[in-house]
Order: structure tokens, then C-alpha cells, then sequence
């Protein structure tokens, strides 16, 4: 078993005799070390291997060295916590050099009147993530030669809407997943993913064709909603690993919402620390605290590392198998995943809105939206 291997008195009583003016080194262990200068000064230091830099010449991964804290200032203990927390984020894939970077940053910014909120979601590099490949049938004839998100609402499509609320919110790095007349979507300042089997799969994998770009805080949103800004502000805020908008004051969507009954809504029951307890078409009862999420979740940096991990995991035991309320696991939603996380323990964080969005999935909704732009 590993065991420490350093002492507070083994440090108090460390001196450094090298008379070629080095710095010598005490190892804790698992990377946890002190490094000690001529002038006796003292600083915690770890080593690790860089995640995902695996190669031929560096069967392990690149190495590297970060500070931790100078002692006395930082104890032994904090250290050891700081080290135990930094293995934590290399289990799941993040390299803790930018972890540190990314909060370091963020909570300069933050502390700052200086910066604007859109300037500190930018500086820290917030991303989004529109899936768009579907098909949307039940909006035939209007997308018999578009995607739905290509839909116009007054002057502008329904992609560039949802475009300027992100950049309201400072969230310039954006992707669009394409499937369904995928070249009817060409904006320049746009990253683009295609999901090629579209008519096979469902919006969860859809996601997984730019898994590339699950790394850092992401928002990940459907192509098939109107939202406003503030319903972005309100997600950038939540702190969480992994969170997603739930919309308490809902029922009013529905009201003569024929082709779309409330039977179909993505509900999500959740408890008195909004934390989620069950996601989807599910039954409620009076007693249940619940709203219905909207489309648009946000991972941190470590809740994109462990959305990924449990999507693979789910992707090896599932594939052409049952999957929650899906057939199979390739006809699976988003929420299918976050009940399956949630089942296995995992805290889904919801963040509350009161309207501030509306869902175009059928020509009746479209329909109506465009009654209402009109009249506005």
C-alpha cells in the first residue's frame, strides 16, 4: 500500500548543501514533491503526464512539472489534498496545468469591473454546440428542402437567432453538427461537423460527431429552439459540472398545442436542490417538483470529461440494445443519457428559467411563432 513518504519534521529540518547552487528535491510521492533552493526556500511541486499526448516517444505522455504553493504558506496536508484533487482530473482526462489556467483566469475576470460579462465568458474560452443533422419530418412541407434551423422568423433564420444570443453572451466558438441538406447551412464564422448516418441515429449520437470539441465549459444546445439571451446568462452562471435549463412555468406552451401534446415534453422532476431525479417523457404526479427542459445544457471542463466517459461506456454496452426509454442505443436522446447518469449517482445540476424560449418542432408551432413575429 502507498504510503507518504515525507514529515513536517522531515521538512522543517531539511537544508540544502548542494555547492553547485541546485535546487535538491523531497519526494512525497505520486508525483507530490518539494523542491528546495540554496536559500532554503521550500515549494510544493507535481509531476504528471499530459493527457492525450501519447506517442511513440512518449509512451506515457508528455511530462510535466506545475507548482502547488510555497511551505510553510501551504502545508504538507493542503498539498497532499491539492495533489489527491489533481489525480482526480488526470483520471478523467483533464490536464490539470489548464484547469488551473481556466480557473485562475476566470476568477480574475469575474472580480473585475473592468470586464463585461461577455468578456469574461470569452476570455475563458466558452464554446457551444448546435445539433442540427435531424430531419425535423414533422415540419414538411417547410423543410422539404431545408433544415429546420434554416427556418425564417421575420428576417433572420432561426440558426442566426440562436447565433446572436450567444454572442450577446460573449460565445463566439460555435459548431453546427449537419445532417439533413447539410449544405443549406453555411455561415463562415461557423465550425462544422456532419453526421452522416442522420436518418439512423438520434440527437445523442448526433452530439458524438463532434466529440472533438466536448472539452472545456461547452454549451450544447437542439437547433429547434428560440431562446433569448438571458436564458444564456442564467446557464453561464451555474457553477456545476453538468447542468441543464428546466422551465418551471411551461404548461402554457401547450395550450392548443395539438400536434405536439404535453405528453411529449421532456420533463425533469427534480428535488429541493435542483438536482435532478428523473428526465424525459415521464409520468408525474402532483406532489413532484418538475418543468421541462428545454434542449440547451452546459459542462464544465471535469463535466465534459465525464459526459464523454459515460457516453463510451453506455456506447459499449448498449449499441443495438434497449437504452432507457430508446429502442436502441443509436435511436437514444440526450436525456436518456442524464437519466442513465443519474441512476448510476451522478449530480445533474437544473437551472431554472420561467419562460424566455420557445420549441418549433411541428408546422403548428411554426406557424403560431411566425403569427407572433408578425404581430410583434
Amino acid at each position: 500500500m502507498f504510503r507518504n513518504r515525507l514529515s513536517v519534521v522531515q521538512i522543517d529540518n531539511f537544508r540544502n548543501m548542494r555547492t553547485d547552487g541546485k535546487s535538491d528535491r523531497l519526494s512525497d510521492g505520486m508525483g507530490l514533491w518539494l523542491n528546495v533552493t540554496t536559500k532554503q526556500t521550500k515549494q510544493f511541486r507535481f509531476d504528471y503526464s499530459r493527457p492525450n499526448t501519447k506517442s511513440e516517444n512518449s509512451p506515457n505522455g508528455k511530462r510535466n512539472t506545475i507548482s502547488i504553493g510555497q511551505y510553510p504558506s501551504l502545508s504538507l496536508l493542503e498539498a497532499r489534498k491539492i495533489r489527491d484533487q489533481y489525480k482526480l482530473l488526470l483520471a478523467e482526462g483533464i490536464d490539470p496545468s489548464e484547469w488551473k489556467k481556466s480557473q485562475k483566469r476566470k476568477n480574475i475576470l469575474e472580480k473585475s469591473s473592468d470586464f463585461t460579462f461577455q468578456e469574461v465568458i470569452t476570455s475563458i474560452n466558452v464554446k457551444s454546440i448546435i445539433i442540427a443533422a435531424g430531419i425535423g419530418s414533422r415540419l414538411d412541407p417547410y423543410t422539404e428542402s431545408l433544415p429546420k434551423c434554416m427556418l425564417k422568423f421575420g428576417n433572420s433564420t432561426l440558426l442566426e437567432r440562436q447565433l446572436k444570443a450567444y454572442r450577446e453572451c460573449g460565445i463566439n466558438n460555435i459548431s453546427v453538427i449537419r445532417g439533413y441538406k447539410k449544405e443549406k447551412i453555411y455561415y463562415e464564422e461557423l465550425k462544422y461537423y456532419e453526421n452522416t448516418d442522420f436518418k439512423n441515429n438520434n440527437i445523442l449520437n448526433s452530439l458524438f460527431y463532434a466529440e472533438e470539441e466536448i472539452f472545456g465549459n461547452v454549451i450544447v444546445s437542439y437547433s429547434d429552439i428560440l431562446f433569448d439571451s438571458n436564458v444564456v446568462k442564467r446557464l453561464l452562471e451555474s457553477d456545476a459540472d453538468i447542468s441543464i435549463v428546466v422551465d418551471i412555468d411551461w404548461r402554457g406552451y401547450y395550450a392548443d398545442r395539438k400536434d405536439h401534446p404535453i405528453d411529449e415534453a421532456e420533463k425533469v422532476i427534480f428535488d429541493a436542490n435542483n438536482k435532478v431525479i428523473k428526465i424525459g417523457k415521464v409520468l408525474t404526479s402532483k406532489d413532484e417538483v418538475y418543468g421541462e427542459f428545454i434542449g440547451m445544457m452546459k459542462l464544465s471542463p471535469r463535466g465534459a470529461e465525464i459526459f464523454k466517459l459515460h457516453f463510451n461506456r453506455a456506447k459499449k454496452i448498449f449499441w443495438d440494445r434497449p437504452f432507457q426509454r430508446a429502442e436502441t442505443f443509436q435511436k437514444a436522446y440526450i436525456t436518456d443519457l442524464i437519466q442513465d447518469m443519474v441512476d448510476l449517482g451522478m449530480p445533474i445540476h437544473c437551472v431554472i428559467i420561467e419562460r424566455g424560449w420557445k420549441e418549433i418542432d411541428t408546422v403548428e408551432d411554426y406557424e403560431k411563432a411566425l403569427i407572433e413575429f408578425e404581430d410583434g
